[in-house]
């Protein structure tokens, strides 16, 4: 398998400025071994209310969108599985916002 066991370089996603507190927050993707599932990873959002994750394979558009929504843990970070197919490349989106996706944040291509 393509991606099995492997892990991502964290990959800087934006910076963001509530309030005039300026953080940047970034990714990881870990690939688990767990057949075809990503656990996603989003560090330095400790402040954001939600973040949600709408992700499609390169091919073909955004005829396969999923939206996933991430789950804060204690630690401050943010965490959500997805699915993939080991022969495609895939593009993350990341949005937040109070109760929907009202702010987007950056793209992420694997």
């Amino acid at each position: 398998q393509k991606y099995s066991k492997r892990l991502l370089e964290y990959f800087v996603l934006a910076n963001y400025d509530f309030d005039s507190y300026t953080k940047q927050i970034y990714l990881t993707a870990e690939f688990l071994d767990t057949e075809n599932k990503v656990k996603l990873i989003i560090h330095n959002a400790e402040e954001l209310s939600n973040i949600w994750l709408p992700t499609w394979s390169k091919e073909n558009g955004q005829d396969d969108i999923i939206w996933y929504s991430a789950d804060k843990r204690e630690d401050g970070t943010w965490t959500c599985i997805i699915d993939v197919l080991p022969e495609e490349s895939y593009i993350v989106h990341v949005y937040t916002g109070e109760s929907s996706p009202e702010m987007f944040l950056a793209q992420y291509v694997f």
